[in-house]
């Protein structure tokens, strides 16, 4: 499978790496060398095996904005041309972003993580 061969792709450095904010808007992670990537294996293997194989693309991307903190604006990648529309991938984002937080007030309430 390619998948795993890719995770490789890490940034190692400090955390305030510049890595870190090219990774939000795409340069690294699940950006466009892999969405491209991703996508023309999702395109093969619905012409060649007659089923679609699921890369995640989208989850991916967004929960790489979401480890990052925000999303790129509209207009600074061109995820059309990876099969997606800005307003979709928002609503996701923002959706997956309030769940997180809620998630992480709870566990301040419990006592488990603190407050930051």
């Amino acid at each position: 499978m390619t998948v795993p061969s890719w995770s490789w792709h890490r940034c190692n450095c400090s955390r305030d790496c510049q890595q870190d904010s090219e990774k939000a808007r795409g340069l690294h992670g699940h950006g466009p060398a892999w969405q491209n990537s991703a996508r023309a294996i999702e395109n093969a293997s619905q012409r060649f095996l007659q089923d679609h194989l699921d890369m995640g693309r989208a989850r991916n991307l967004i929960s790489d904005w979401l480890k990052e903190g925000y999303m790129p604006s509209e207009g600074s990648l061109n995820v059309g041309e990876w099969g997606f529309t800005y307003t979709e991938l928002s609503r996701t984002f923002q959706r997956k972003k309030a769940r997180r937080q809620r998630k992480q007030e709870k566990m301040v309430d419990q006592g488990k993580i603190q407050s930051n």
